[in-house]
């Protein structure tokens, strides 16, 4: 469900100890655009990010880091 919300391609999915839930992503997958952004900056035609939905998506005070997602 994640995976389809922030339009991820999934190569694999797991599920680590501690209730981290890992996606491993393709180079077909895009970032989420509330993940790049930075505050403060605005930019031209750029996609709203859906809304907080607690359901789906991670708080952003939990997430460490996006290390397979291609640049």
């Amino acid at each position: 469900v994640i995976a389809e919300r922030w339009k991820l391609a999934v190569y694999v999915a797991g599920r680590e100890p501690k209730r981290f839930v890992l996606v491993h992503v393709t180079p077909k997958s895009r970032a989420p655009a509330r993940v790049l952004g930075v505050k403060g900056t605005t930019t031209v035609n750029a996609p709203i990010p859906p809304a907080f939905d607690p359901l789906v998506d991670m708080d952003p005070r939990l997430v460490v880091s996006f290390l397979d997602l291609p640049r």
